[in-house]
């Protein structure tokens, strides 16, 4: 049983390490804690939860190498994990209405980290899909803007509010990218976004 789960850990670890340096190539800035432990829980109730250095990830996302179809989704649920137990605490932001700039910076690294890794066409599906999700939201009359909300008030919106808020935040970081010159520049701003260790 324990040969199992090694097995299984390390087929399921297979390339984080390369998604966390491309990352931090990206932006210029490096992680903060020497250590990150991942624990996996079975029925842990959603993918993940993300916590300064340490992360619980649901069970069902570990794979052997019999499950090569996994490695995509794992591989990015691993990275978004990452990115929010690294990056919550270092985006400074002023209060819970400012939260959609965290969302936002991670789905624009992940889409980065997609065309730089599984090609351009597969970063651009990625946002698509996110513009689609945006548009289909907003033509049903669940939109909202960004800088409304609370966490104390989280319950009077939809179902869709979480996909809707991370998609929304993360269109506008694409939208910005545009308005200030391309990847390069925007580049440069997120490094100034994420403080200094």
């Amino acid at each position: 049983m324990r040969r199992l789960y090694a097995d299984a850990v390390y087929h399921t670890l297979l390339g984080f390490d390369l998604a966390i340096r491309v990352i931090q190539k990206f932006i210029n800035h490096k992680y903060e804690y020497d250590e990150y432990t991942i624990v996996f829980v079975h029925e842990l109730g959603r993918d993940f939860l993300a916590f300064d250095a340490f992360v619980l990830v649901d069970a069902k996302f570990l794979h052997t190498s019999e499950k090569v179809y996994l490695e995509m989704p794992t591989n990015l649920l691993l990275l978004k994990s990452f990115l929010y137990s690294w990056l919550k605490s270092d985006v400074p932001i002023a209060s819970y209405e400012n939260e959609f700039i965290v969302h936002g910076l991670i789905g624009y690294l992940i889409e980065f980290y997609l065309e730089e890794v599984y090609g351009e066409e597969e970063g651009k599906y990625y946002l698509q899909k996110r513009i689609d999700t945006v548009i289909s939201l907003e033509q049903q009359g669940q939109g909202f803007a960004l800088c409304s909300f609370y966490p104390e008030q989280y319950e009077r919106f939809t179902y869709y509010f979480g996909e809707y808020l991370i998609a929304k935040a993360m269109v506008l970081f694409h939208l910005i990218e545009n308005k200030i010159g391309g990847r390069d520049t925007m580049r440069i701003a997120l490094k100034q976004i994420v403080k200094a260790p």
